[in-house]
C-alpha cells in the first residue's frame, strides 16, 4: 500500500513538472508557405495558377487560402500544407502567358511547420 502510494506520487510530481514542457498543439494543419501572386504593378492575380515541390518531390497544386470578395478567385494559396523543407512555387497566369517561381526553406517547428510568407511576381 506504501509503495502504491509512493508510486502515485511520483507519477504526479512527473506529471505536473512536464506540463510545462509539453507543447499543446492544436489540430490544425498548418501551410509551409503563405503565397501571393501579383503582376508587375503589384496587384493580385486571383485567377493565377500555382502549383509547388517539397523538397523535389511530386508537383502539387496549391489550395486556395484566401478568397476575393467575389469568392470567385484566390487572395492568397497555402503551399505545402503540414510540411517542411525546401518549397518550389510557380505560378501561371490565367493564360498561360505569364509565369514566376519562388524558392522558401520552411522549417519545421514543434507542433509543424513554420510557416513562411512569398509573393511571386508574373512577368
Amino acid at each position: 500500500m506504501r509503495q502504491q502510494a509512493l508510486f502515485i506520487a511520483l507519477v504526479s510530481f512527473a506529471s505536473a513538472a512536464l506540463a510545462g514542457c509539453i507543447p499543446m498543439c492544436a489540430d490544425v494543419v498548418t501551410n509551409g508557405v503563405e503565397a501571393k501572386v501579383v503582376d508587375k504593378d503589384g496587384v493580385n492575380q486571383p485567377d493565377a495558377k500555382v502549383t509547388y515541390t517539397v523538397d523535389g518531390g511530386t508537383e502539387e497544386t496549391a489550395d486556395c487560402f484566401g478568397l476575393t470578395d467575389d469568392g470567385k478567385g484566390c487572395t492568397s494559396w497555402g503551399v505545402a500544407s503540414g510540411q517542411s523543407g525546401h518549397v518550389v512555387i510557380k505560378a501561371e497566369s490565367a493564360d498561360g502567358t505569364l509565369h514566376a517561381e519562388a524558392t522558401v526553406d520552411v522549417e519545421d517547428g514543434e507542433c509543424g511547420p513554420i510557416m513562411e510568407q512569398a509573393t511571386l511576381t508574373l512577368e
